[in-house]
């Protein structure tokens, strides 16, 4: 990050128009502000004066934001030309009525360098703006500047790397992380923070000293080759599927058995329920048919794959019923306080079925009758 910094203050110095981009805005914000500070120590920008931009920033006289808004009443410094989302401006003066800003435009196309509209123009809407030393590959796409400068962590896919790769007409960089962004690191202890070594070679930096070079160790493991990490965002693929591929796709799988199953189950739950719950009424003896407690979907269950295997639900239910202890019943009202049978069928109905008790299902339709209002059909046999 150090060295892409370094790239684009080394163009910018030159007049350059020269773009900065990463995946992410967390390292574009952290970029910006790296840059923002060179620029401040090489006295390009003007810290005697500065306004709050989008997350707690801050930005001055000759430094460059980016709008985040469409501001369709600011005339951005041509006419019949308004304020759009993206555009890149450069903080002219900052005034008691607001920020007098300047529109980045083409670049020259005989020399590569930055060019703003002849008029500055006041911009109230500076609050929303990021600083625009960095930005990501979203927000360059459809710009050309004369030197590209990319950050290449090793996550990206190749459409980023495509569209990032592709800004300048002259010239296009990739620094690329040829470690890890957080190595892990198993040495006990406590250790000082990175920041406070790169400040200090930033400090060293601005003094006029040579940068400082890596060195391999256990918080710093030996780096992979820069085309093999290139390699692996190139063969990773980050395009989204088209609406007509969803559609076809869909298409395919709309005869699907397992969709199909899950469909028709989903459906007709409703009506094979109320049919198992008048088959065990009807096996049920008078004084026990009021009511089914709310394990009784459980019941149902076992009579749905009972019927599945080939077996009579009813039959199945009324089998479950006889083969229990004619004095159950009594025991059991007096036990729970209620009369709620069903409760303990399951077990009853599915040791039932495999020995035999229920007779096979004579051919009865699968599919259950759902009521039809407007027949004044309730749906029941």
């Amino acid at each position: 990050m150090d060295q892409a910094a370094r790239a684009y203050v080394a163009s910018f110095l030159v007049g350059q128009d020269v773009i900065l981009t990463a995946a992410d805005w967390a390292r574009c914000r952290e970029l910006s502000a790296q840059i923002r500070d060179d620029l401040i120590h090489l006295g390009l920008v003007d810290v005697d004066r500065s306004v709050g931009i989008a997350e707690d920033a801050e930005a001055s006289a000759g430094d460059l934001i980016i709008c985040r808004q469409n501001e369709h009443a600011v005339e951005a410094g041509e006419q019949g030309r308004t304020l759009a989302n993206g555009d890149i401006l450069r903080i002219e003066a900052i005034t008691e009525h607001g920020v007098i800003v300047r529109r980045l435009i083409d670049p020259d196309p005989a020399t590569g360098q930055r060019r703003f509209t002849a008029q500055a123009f006041l911009y109230p809407g500076y609050h929303t703006t990021d600083l625009a030393y960095a930005i990501t590959g979203h927000s360059a796409q459809g710009g050309t500047v004369h030197t590209g400068i990319t950050l290449v962590t090793g996550n990206e896919d190749r459409q980023w790397l495509y569209s990032a790769m592709t800004r300048g007409t002259e010239n296009n960089m990739a620094f690329v992380f040829t470690t890890p962004a957080k190595p892990a690191d198993p040495q006990p202890g406590t250790r000082p923070a990175p920041e406070l070594d790169r400040y200090e070679r930033v400090r060293q930096e601005q003094q006029g000293s040579l940068p400082a070079q890596l060195v391999s160790g256990p918080a710093c493991p030996d780096p992979q080759e820069s085309a093999a990490v290139l390699a692996d965002v190139l063969a990773r693929d980050g395009s989204e599927v088209s609406a007509s591929e969803t559609r076809n796709r869909n298409l395919s799988d709309a005869d699907h058995l397992g969709t199909l199953n899950a469909i028709w189950t989903a459906e007709t739950r409703d009506a094979q329920d109320n049919r198992y719950r008048d088959l065990v009424l009807a096996a049920l003896p008078p004084q026990y048919r009021p009511g089914l407690s709310h394990q009784a979907k459980w019941l149902f269950r076992t009579l749905r794959a009972a019927e599945l295997a080939g077996l009579d639900p009813g039959e199945v239910a009324r089998s479950a019923i006889e083969s229990r202890d004619p004095g159950w019943r009594q025991r059991y009202s007096q036990r729970r306080g209620r009369t709620h049978p069903p409760a303990r069928l399951p077990a009853a109905a599915a040791a039932a079925a495999p020995m035999g008790r229920a007779r096979a299902n004579p051919g009865r339709p699968r599919t259950p009758r759902v009521p039809n209002r407007d027949r004044g059909d309730d749906g029941r046999p």
